[in-house]
């Protein structure tokens, strides 16, 4: 479902004009933005844990048994693009970030029906804390969030399999016929059947 969210809160932002790239973590290497980066990087968050509790609008769905809040994270890098920025630059551009992010959010939420969608904290990262980014000079800001996801009582689909594999119709049956010629035979001689009936 977080994939899904990042997808969704990509699209979301561009549709807004945001020169943003939103990819789902976490990354298996060495990040590094390019000039003038500005990216988000969406993840469950492995330090906080998810909750359970009880099933919101189970009388509009009797199998809707809880609900599970998916405890996320999003971490944004941001670096201005103009010429000789100074922290102050590459932090307004990450709050126009944080900004758009926050709106993409609730948009997606109030369409997806993500009733409780929440924000927890928010921090600028130190350069110690994004030590491989060092050479990197724009700004890093962590914010936690949280989405509610109904547990709903279903039967079991292969992610492999979701459905039937074999084709619904019969394709027509065919033949196929190879006449062959001789070189140098007379004109209007019969051709030969190389391959077929």
């Amino acid at each position: 479902m977080i994939y899904e969210l990042s997808r969704d809160i990509e699209t979301l932002m561009r549709n807004r004009k945001f020169p943003v790239v939103v990819r789902y973590g976490p990354e298996r290497a060495k990040f590094e933005p390019g000039h003038g980066s500005a990216v988000i990087l969406i993840e469950r968050d492995r330090e906080q844990g998810d909750s359970h509790g009880p099933a919101r609008g189970a009388a509009q769905n009797p199998r809707h048994r809880y609900t599970r809040t998916l405890a996320c994270v999003a971490t944004f890098y941001a670096k201005s693009g103009l010429s000789g920025a100074r922290v102050g630059n590459h932090e307004a551009l990450c709050e126009k970030l944080i900004d758009g992010f926050s709106c993409a959010l609730y948009e997606w939420a109030s369409t997806s029906k993500a009733v409780g969608t929440a924000f927890g904290s928010g921090q600028y990262l130190s350069a110690s804390e994004f030590a491989d980014l060092e050479t990197w000079p724009g700004v890093v800001y962590r914010l936690r969030f949280s989405v509610p996801r109904g547990v709903v009582e279903l039967d079991y689909t292969s992610e492999k399999d979701p459905g039937s594999a074999a084709p619904e119709a019969e394709a027509p049956p065919f033949s196929n016929t190879t006449h062959v010629f001789l070189t140098g035979a007379p004109d209007g001689s019969d051709p030969e059947t190389g391959c077929g009936a």
